[in-house]
């Protein structure tokens, strides 16, 4: 589930909550994303994050009284593959028709055909990037032709 606390400066605080798809489970992964570091010549999007592990019977009240709006919320299953530092994600993605309802019969498949790749490195927050950013494009560029990673210009305006 993704929520965001409208702030009014741009861009929105950002929440992502997580569990495992059991419906029992009440161990909860939060992560803060922050917005995109400006830096045009680093070969790929670089972030902070921030991790947090909390346990909630009744996650939703908790993060309605924090003042945080569920934006949209969807469904992963998938593996996760580690190269060194790399961890590569591959998901199917999945959305359900009710929100809060993951009986199999409300999940859909967002595409039939498709996997979404994810590769990231965590690097601390005083430590320089620049070197893990190319260990990670070097890396993704073997992926060629089944998957091109590709770098997403924020700071550029898409309207013509």
């Amino acid at each position: 589930m993704v929520f965001s606390l409208k702030t009014g400066d741009n861009p929105d605080v950002t929440v992502r909550i997580r569990r495992k798809f059991n419906r029992d489970s009440h161990l909860w992964h939060w992560r803060y994303v922050a917005a995109p570091e400006p830096d045009i010549h680093c070969p790929t999007i670089v972030r902070k994050v921030i991790d947090s592990v909390g346990a909630s019977s009744n996650l939703m009240e908790f993060v309605k009284n924090l003042g945080l709006r569920m934006d949209y919320e969807y469904i992963t299953q998938g593996e996760l593959f580690i190269k060194g530092k790399i961890k590569i994600f591959l998901n199917r993605i999945s959305y359900t028709e009710k929100p809060g309802n993951y009986d199999k019969n409300f999940l859909k498949p967002v595409t039939n055909d498709s996997y979404l790749v994810e590769a990231s490195i965590a690097v601390p927050d005083n430590q320089e990037y620049s070197s893990a950013a190319k260990n990670l494009r070097d890396f993704c560029d073997q992926l060629l032709p089944l998957c091109n990673l590709k770098k997403v210009n924020y700071w550029q305006s898409t309207v013509q």
